[in-house]
């Protein structure tokens, strides 16, 4: 791992995200710990944050810090394959037709444009369909 990531493993996979202005990087392991909980690792000199009980509210009641400032977070999740509604859609279209053009030829081209189409169709279906039920799309 780099100076400038922020790592996180969980259920086994793992989640890189690039954080430039971070010295060193940070490490958020939700499989293990020292009790079978989560373990964090972070560089030498950055301020932490231990959160107590969290409210029903999801606020945290009470904070220990050593003396850094914390900043407001937000909870983020990423759906579908990142494409943006637009996008999704057009890959979805793209997707139809070359499995229409697969489906009429022959041959291996033919074969590349069904498999090529059913890819399209499933990364284009699955960004628009993820996004049209979840609100939209945020970007």
């Amino acid at each position: 791992m780099t100076d400038g990531q922020v790592r996180v493993r969980e259920g086994g996979e793992e989640a890189v995200v690039d954080a430039p202005s971070l010295n060193g990087a940070i490490e958020v392991d939700l499989d293990a710990g020292p009790t079978g909980g989560s373990t964090v690792f972070v560089p030498a000199e950055t301020a932490t944050l231990h959160r107590e009980e969290m409210d029903a509210d999801d606020e945290p009641s009470e904070a220990r810090t050593d003396g850094g400032a914390s900043a407001v977070t937000d909870r983020v999740t990423v759906r579908g394959t990142g494409l943006s509604e637009d996008h999704a859609f057009a890959a979805l279209v793209a997707g139809v037709v070359c499995l229409l053009a697969g489906v009429s030829g022959s041959g291996a081209a033919a074969a590349g444009a069904i498999v090529g189409g059913l890819g399209l169709m499933y990364l284009g279906g699955r960004a628009y369909f993820t996004l049209r039920a979840t609100g939209g799309d945020d970007a």
